[in-house]
Protein backbone atom coordinates (compact mmCIF):
# COMPACT_ATOMS: atom_id res chain seq x y z
CA UNK A 1 0.00 0.00 0.00
CA UNK A 2 1.42 3.80 -0.76
CA UNK A 3 0.13 6.83 0.04
CA UNK A 4 1.12 10.20 -1.77
CA UNK A 5 0.21 13.57 -0.50
CA UNK A 6 -1.56 16.07 -2.41
CA UNK A 7 0.82 18.35 -4.52
CA UNK A 8 1.14 22.34 -2.96
CA UNK A 9 -1.09 24.40 -5.10
CA UNK A 10 2.13 27.06 -5.49
CA UNK A 11 5.67 26.74 -5.85
CA UNK A 12 7.14 27.65 -2.67
CA UNK A 13 10.58 28.66 -4.14
CA UNK A 14 8.91 30.92 -6.90
CA UNK A 15 7.41 32.86 -4.36
CA UNK A 16 10.25 33.21 -1.94
CA UNK A 17 13.42 33.16 -3.87
CA UNK A 18 16.54 31.49 -1.71
CA UNK A 19 13.39 29.28 0.63
CA UNK A 20 14.65 26.54 -1.23
CA UNK A 21 17.94 26.28 0.92
CA UNK A 22 16.51 25.53 3.94
CA UNK A 23 14.01 22.66 2.35
CA UNK A 24 14.19 19.59 4.16
CA UNK A 25 12.63 16.03 4.00
CA UNK A 26 10.25 14.65 6.29
CA UNK A 27 8.90 11.58 6.23
CA UNK A 28 5.52 11.30 6.81
CA UNK A 29 4.43 8.04 8.55
CA UNK A 30 0.70 7.79 7.41
CA UNK A 31 -0.40 5.10 10.69
CA UNK A 32 -3.23 3.13 9.27
CA UNK A 33 -4.72 0.84 11.88
CA UNK A 34 -3.15 -2.60 12.50
CA UNK A 35 -1.68 -5.48 13.83
CA UNK A 36 1.78 -5.22 13.32
CA UNK A 37 4.60 -7.03 15.45
CA UNK A 38 8.00 -6.37 17.06
CA UNK A 39 10.01 -7.03 13.48
CA UNK A 40 8.06 -4.04 11.95
CA UNK A 41 7.53 -0.52 12.36
CA UNK A 42 5.13 0.89 13.85
CA UNK A 43 2.96 3.66 15.71
CA UNK A 44 1.36 1.83 19.33
CA UNK A 45 2.51 -1.48 18.32
CA UNK A 46 4.87 -3.97 20.19
CA UNK A 47 8.36 -3.15 20.69
CA UNK A 48 11.61 -5.29 20.52
CA UNK A 49 12.59 -4.85 23.89
CA UNK A 50 15.52 -7.27 25.17
CA UNK A 51 13.94 -9.19 28.41
CA UNK A 52 17.02 -8.02 30.73
CA UNK A 53 16.66 -4.90 30.34
CA UNK A 54 14.76 -2.62 32.14
CA UNK A 55 11.51 -1.25 31.05
CA UNK A 56 11.25 2.78 31.78
CA UNK A 57 9.02 4.19 34.18
CA UNK A 58 8.18 7.59 35.57
CA UNK A 59 8.71 8.80 38.67
CA UNK A 60 7.72 12.41 38.28
CA UNK A 61 4.92 14.25 39.72
CA UNK A 62 1.83 13.98 37.43
CA UNK A 63 -1.56 16.49 37.23
CA UNK A 64 -4.65 15.96 37.70
CA UNK A 65 -6.77 14.72 34.24
CA UNK A 66 -9.69 12.40 34.17
CA UNK A 67 -7.50 8.55 34.37
CA UNK A 68 -9.37 5.62 33.29
CA UNK A 69 -8.53 2.22 33.69
CA UNK A 70 -5.96 0.80 30.31
CA UNK A 71 -7.96 -2.16 30.11
CA UNK A 72 -10.99 -0.40 30.30
CA UNK A 73 -10.02 2.25 27.54
CA UNK A 74 -8.98 -0.75 24.96
CA UNK A 75 -12.34 -1.82 25.48
CA UNK A 76 -14.05 1.48 24.56
CA UNK A 77 -11.34 2.30 21.44
CA UNK A 78 -12.64 -2.00 20.22
CA UNK A 79 -16.21 -0.53 20.89
CA UNK A 80 -15.96 2.55 18.84
CA UNK A 81 -13.88 0.64 16.17
CA UNK A 82 -17.02 -1.29 15.93
CA UNK A 83 -19.11 1.59 15.93
CA UNK A 84 -17.13 3.21 12.69
CA UNK A 85 -17.01 0.11 10.82
CA UNK A 86 -21.15 -0.60 11.11
CA UNK A 87 -21.45 3.36 10.46
CA UNK A 88 -23.86 4.30 12.79
CA UNK A 89 -24.53 4.79 16.48
CA UNK A 90 -23.84 2.00 19.36
CA UNK A 91 -27.13 1.02 20.72
CA UNK A 92 -28.82 -1.48 23.42
CA UNK A 93 -25.90 -3.36 25.24
CA UNK A 94 -23.23 -1.64 23.59
CA UNK A 95 -24.14 1.83 24.35
CA UNK A 96 -25.12 0.94 27.75
CA UNK A 97 -21.62 -0.11 28.28
CA UNK A 98 -19.93 2.63 26.79
CA UNK A 99 -21.75 5.01 29.23
CA UNK A 100 -20.47 2.71 32.20
CA UNK A 101 -17.09 2.61 30.92
CA UNK A 102 -17.30 6.34 30.50
CA UNK A 103 -18.62 7.14 34.00
CA UNK A 104 -15.93 4.46 35.48
CA UNK A 105 -13.04 7.42 36.41
CA UNK A 106 -9.99 7.55 38.94
CA UNK A 107 -8.38 9.89 40.73
CA UNK A 108 -5.08 11.04 40.88
CA UNK A 109 -4.33 9.20 43.87
CA UNK A 110 -4.58 5.67 42.27
CA UNK A 111 -1.82 6.39 40.00
CA UNK A 112 0.78 3.53 41.14
CA UNK A 113 4.53 4.70 41.18
CA UNK A 114 6.85 4.35 39.24
CA UNK A 115 4.24 4.01 35.93
CA UNK A 116 5.21 2.02 33.61
CA UNK A 117 5.61 3.80 30.03
CA UNK A 118 3.46 3.06 26.90
CA UNK A 119 5.07 2.01 23.27
CA UNK A 120 4.52 5.12 20.99
CA UNK A 121 6.34 4.18 17.98
CA UNK A 122 9.07 1.57 16.79
CA UNK A 123 10.88 3.27 13.35
CA UNK A 124 13.20 0.43 11.93
CA UNK A 125 16.01 2.54 9.78
CA UNK A 126 15.11 0.30 6.83
CA UNK A 127 11.92 1.80 6.80
CA UNK A 128 12.49 5.44 7.45
CA UNK A 129 14.81 7.16 4.83
CA UNK A 130 17.38 9.69 7.00
CA UNK A 131 16.07 8.13 9.86
CA UNK A 132 18.97 9.25 12.52
CA UNK A 133 20.78 6.78 14.52
CA UNK A 134 23.79 6.19 16.45
CA UNK A 135 26.75 4.33 15.05
CA UNK A 136 25.51 0.26 15.17
CA UNK A 137 21.88 0.96 15.54
CA UNK A 138 19.29 0.67 13.23
CA UNK A 139 15.92 0.95 15.27
CA UNK A 140 14.07 3.51 17.34
CA UNK A 141 12.07 3.12 20.05
CA UNK A 142 9.79 5.83 21.50
CA UNK A 143 7.93 5.31 24.87
CA UNK A 144 6.04 7.95 26.79
CA UNK A 145 4.32 7.89 30.53
CA UNK A 146 -0.05 8.17 29.51
CA UNK A 147 0.00 10.53 32.52
CA UNK A 148 -0.50 14.69 32.43
CA UNK A 149 3.12 16.34 33.75
CA UNK A 150 4.07 19.70 34.97
CA UNK A 151 7.25 19.89 35.52
CA UNK A 152 8.16 19.43 31.93
CA UNK A 153 10.73 22.67 30.55
CA UNK A 154 9.06 24.02 27.72
CA UNK A 155 5.30 22.87 27.64
CA UNK A 156 2.72 23.28 30.69
CA UNK A 157 1.12 19.99 30.28
CA UNK A 158 1.82 16.69 28.55
CA UNK A 159 3.43 13.32 28.54
CA UNK A 160 6.80 12.82 29.31
CA UNK A 161 8.81 11.01 26.17
CA UNK A 162 12.26 8.86 26.18
CA UNK A 163 13.96 7.34 23.24
CA UNK A 164 15.55 4.29 22.94
CA UNK A 165 17.95 3.77 20.21
CA UNK A 166 18.99 0.02 19.56
CA UNK A 167 20.63 -2.86 17.28
CA UNK A 168 17.84 -5.39 16.20
CA UNK A 169 19.93 -7.86 15.56
CA UNK A 170 21.39 -7.73 19.52
CA UNK A 171 18.33 -8.81 21.12
CA UNK A 172 18.50 -12.72 21.26
CA UNK A 173 15.38 -12.77 24.07
CA UNK A 174 12.69 -10.44 23.32
CA UNK A 175 10.76 -9.71 26.09
CA UNK A 176 7.43 -11.14 25.31
CA UNK A 177 5.36 -9.24 27.91
CA UNK A 178 6.02 -5.93 29.39
CA UNK A 179 4.38 -3.66 31.98
CA UNK A 180 1.83 -1.71 32.13
CA UNK A 181 -0.14 1.51 34.04
CA UNK A 182 -2.86 0.62 35.79
CA UNK A 183 -4.42 3.46 34.93
CA UNK A 184 -4.16 6.46 32.03
CA UNK A 185 -4.91 9.71 30.47
CA UNK A 186 -6.97 8.21 27.34
CA UNK A 187 -5.84 10.93 25.60
CA UNK A 188 -2.22 9.12 25.74
CA UNK A 189 -3.31 5.63 24.94
CA UNK A 190 -1.97 5.13 21.28
CA UNK A 191 -3.73 2.27 19.05
CA UNK A 192 -1.74 -0.27 17.06
CA UNK A 193 -0.91 1.25 13.33
CA UNK A 194 1.09 -0.13 10.61
CA UNK A 195 2.87 2.33 8.50
CA UNK A 196 3.51 3.29 5.26
CA UNK A 197 6.37 6.16 5.08
CA UNK A 198 6.47 9.00 2.36
CA UNK A 199 9.37 11.47 1.89
CA UNK A 200 8.01 14.83 1.18
CA UNK A 201 10.01 17.99 1.84
CA UNK A 202 9.04 21.06 4.22
CA UNK A 203 10.23 24.68 4.38
CA UNK A 204 10.59 26.65 8.06
CA UNK A 205 8.36 28.43 10.06
CA UNK A 206 8.72 31.39 9.11
CA UNK A 207 10.34 32.69 12.22
CA UNK A 208 13.23 30.48 11.38
CA UNK A 209 14.02 32.21 8.49
CA UNK A 210 16.19 34.87 7.70
CA UNK A 211 14.73 38.54 8.76
CA UNK A 212 13.80 39.00 4.51
CA UNK A 213 12.68 36.02 4.02
CA UNK A 214 10.49 36.19 6.88
CA UNK A 215 8.94 39.77 6.01
CA UNK A 216 8.08 38.56 2.43
CA UNK A 217 6.11 35.84 4.03
CA UNK A 218 4.66 38.29 5.97
CA UNK A 219 3.76 40.27 3.02
CA UNK A 220 2.35 37.78 0.50
CA UNK A 221 0.03 36.74 3.77
CA UNK A 222 -1.56 40.02 4.19
CA UNK A 223 -1.79 40.58 -0.06
CA UNK A 224 -3.11 37.51 -0.87
CA UNK A 225 -4.90 36.41 2.97
CA UNK A 226 -2.62 33.39 3.19
CA UNK A 227 -0.95 31.13 5.48
CA UNK A 228 2.46 29.62 4.80
CA UNK A 229 2.94 27.45 7.49
CA UNK A 230 -0.42 25.32 7.35
CA UNK A 231 -0.85 25.57 3.92
CA UNK A 232 2.39 25.67 2.23
CA UNK A 233 5.30 24.61 4.72
CA UNK A 234 4.33 21.84 6.85
CA UNK A 235 2.75 18.33 6.70
CA UNK A 236 0.43 17.31 9.59
CA UNK A 237 0.80 13.94 11.19
CA UNK A 238 3.36 11.93 12.71
CA UNK A 239 6.69 12.21 10.63
CA UNK A 240 10.16 11.74 10.83
CA UNK A 241 12.42 14.84 10.38
CA UNK A 242 11.39 18.33 8.67
CA UNK A 243 10.66 21.84 10.22
CA UNK A 244 7.99 22.25 13.57
CA UNK A 245 5.19 24.51 13.91
CA UNK A 246 5.57 27.36 16.13
CA UNK A 247 2.08 29.22 16.12
CA UNK A 248 0.98 28.44 19.86
CA UNK A 249 3.90 30.18 21.51
CA UNK A 250 6.25 31.82 18.79
CA UNK A 251 9.87 30.28 18.50
CA UNK A 252 12.01 29.73 21.01
CA UNK A 253 15.40 28.59 21.06
CA UNK A 254 16.17 25.47 23.39
CA UNK A 255 19.28 24.76 24.59
CA UNK A 256 20.89 21.04 25.68
CA UNK A 257 21.54 21.73 29.52
CA UNK A 258 24.22 18.67 29.40
CA UNK A 259 26.58 20.57 26.28
CA UNK A 260 25.09 23.98 25.30
CA UNK A 261 24.14 22.21 22.04
CA UNK A 262 20.90 24.41 19.91
CA UNK A 263 18.17 21.60 19.55
CA UNK A 264 15.44 23.90 17.97
CA UNK A 265 15.82 23.37 14.38
CA UNK A 266 16.49 19.70 15.20
CA UNK A 267 13.69 17.92 15.17
CA UNK A 268 13.64 14.32 14.77
CA UNK A 269 9.93 13.23 15.57
CA UNK A 270 6.35 14.76 15.29
CA UNK A 271 3.27 13.15 16.58
CA UNK A 272 0.20 14.44 15.74
CA UNK A 273 -3.05 12.72 16.45
CA UNK A 274 -4.73 14.02 12.58
CA UNK A 275 -3.21 14.18 9.62
CA UNK A 276 -6.14 16.00 8.34
CA UNK A 277 -7.25 19.76 8.62
CA UNK A 278 -10.53 22.18 8.58
CA UNK A 279 -10.10 21.28 5.00
CA UNK A 280 -8.44 18.36 4.98
CA UNK A 281 -5.59 20.01 2.37
CA UNK A 282 -3.21 17.31 3.83
CA UNK A 283 -5.23 14.18 3.79
CA UNK A 284 -3.96 11.56 1.35
CA UNK A 285 -6.07 11.15 -1.61
CA UNK A 286 -6.69 7.39 -0.82
CA UNK A 287 -8.31 8.80 2.79
CA UNK A 288 -10.48 11.58 1.18
CA UNK A 289 -14.49 10.40 1.86
CA UNK A 290 -12.90 7.89 4.42
CA UNK A 291 -12.17 7.79 8.45
CA UNK A 292 -8.76 6.78 8.67
CA UNK A 293 -6.63 9.30 9.38
CA UNK A 294 -6.90 9.13 13.08
CA UNK A 295 -5.98 6.09 13.52
CA UNK A 296 -3.58 6.62 16.02
CA UNK A 297 -6.41 7.80 18.33
CA UNK A 298 -4.27 9.37 20.53
CA UNK A 299 -4.94 13.44 21.10
CA UNK A 300 -2.09 16.30 22.07
CA UNK A 301 -4.43 19.04 23.72
CA UNK A 302 -6.65 21.00 21.39
CA UNK A 303 -5.66 19.66 18.18
CA UNK A 304 -2.21 20.14 18.46
CA UNK A 305 1.08 17.62 17.86
CA UNK A 306 4.30 16.78 20.11
CA UNK A 307 7.63 17.78 18.45
CA UNK A 308 10.48 15.89 19.69
CA UNK A 309 13.89 17.89 19.86
CA UNK A 310 16.65 16.05 20.45
CA UNK A 311 20.37 16.84 21.18
CA UNK A 312 22.31 16.95 17.93
CA UNK A 313 25.57 16.59 19.71
CA UNK A 314 25.05 13.28 21.62
CA UNK A 315 22.18 10.50 21.19
CA UNK A 316 22.94 9.95 25.20
CA UNK A 317 21.10 13.22 25.98
CA UNK A 318 17.81 14.13 27.13
CA UNK A 319 15.69 15.56 23.87
CA UNK A 320 13.26 18.27 24.38
CA UNK A 321 9.23 18.20 24.24
CA UNK A 322 7.45 20.72 23.11
CA UNK A 323 3.45 20.67 22.33
CA UNK A 324 2.48 23.52 19.38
Amino acid sequence: MRFVSPPRNLNVAALFPGIERFAREAVRLHPRAGAPGTGESSVGGPLLWPSDEEWPTCSEPHAEYALFCLAEARERRTILAQVKTQGHAPTGALRARMYELLSREFPLSSVEAPVPMLPVAQLYARDVPGLPCPEGADLLQVLWCPLDHESLPYTAYGPDVRLRWRESGAVADPLAVYPEPRVIAEPYLVSPCAVYPETVVEYPYPQQLPVPLERAIEAWETEVDGDYAFVLALRKGVKVGGWGDWSLTDHFEIVCPECGSRMDENLLLTLGGTEGDSDDRWLVERDRGAHHADDVGFTIGDDYALYVYPCPASFDHAPAIVIQ
